[in-house]
């Protein structure tokens, strides 16, 4: 129960699946009652991923998450979490943030290095254009990515009891959508090489295509470590 006398339900889930799982918001994946989109996942790792959303909701209302076949439901009759006896907890985020950065960097050097190619097979006036909005594309996704990861984190997150609590969740899916864009972005450039070599793609140019989607992978498995929620005590 927080002070406002709202309630906080914590949810998690099990993929046991060897691949991770799309599901975007929407009929399949929603919450109610209210806003249906409350910063929770659409992309699901394989495994048992806990606590990765917390959701307040008045204490009156029974809420639910309806994810795939599934329904679950928190309630002020839900049982609760095992409480602490410190009143605040610490996170350190540097090394979490520094590996989200690490990956998205590396994940703008290949979609660069993808569309450098395109500049070297002499392309015409439209396809240069292309390559060099590829160019943009990449430099503004890992601008946007760095200042999520270093500006709406705090190097050290402190969560403690009887305080409200700021919603990080909304961040950290952006961060991971874009993530996915960088692969949206690597597929997009390997096609237009293919169109430029009568369809054929070069094992380097598919092994680059292929490292951003593992990228993309090994940031969604660090971003769920990161805190959903960081207190803001008075």
């Amino acid at each position: 129960m927080q002070s406002d006398g709202s309630l906080l339900a914590h949810f998690g889930y099990q993929n046991n699946g060897a691949a991770s799982v799309t599901i975007p918001v929407g009929a399949r994946n929603r919450f109610t009652p209210g806003n249906e989109d409350v910063g929770q996942p659409t992309e699901f790792l394989s495994g048992r991923i806990t606590d990765v959303l917390t959701v307040s909701f008045p204490s009156t209302t029974t809420l639910s998450w309806i994810l795939g076949d599934a329904i679950v439901n928190a309630t002020i009759a839900t049982e609760r979490c095992q409480g602490s006896t410190i009143e605040c907890t610490e996170t350190d985020n540097t090394k979490n943030q520094g590996l989200l950065d690490s990956a998205a960097a590396n994940q703008r050097k290949l979609c660069r290095s993808l569309a450098n190619r395109i500049l070297t097979m002499k392309p015409n006036a439209a396809t240069r254009s292309k390559a060099r909005a590829y160019l943009k594309e990449a430099d503004t996704l890992y601008l946007a990515q760095w200042s999520e990861i270093w500006g709406s984190f705090s190097k050290i997150t402190k969560n403690c009891t009887n305080c409200a609590a700021i919603d990080k969740n909304p961040d950290i899916q952006a961060l991971s959508n874009r993530s996915k864009n960088f692969v949206t972005l690597s597929r997009q450039i390997a096609k237009t090489l293919r169109t430029m070599s009568r369809g054929k793609l070069s094992s380097t140019s598919l092994s680059m295509v292929n490292r951003v989607a593992s990228l993309h992978q090994e940031f969604l498995k660090t971003a769920v470590s990161l805190p959903r929620f960081e207190s803001a005590c008075d």
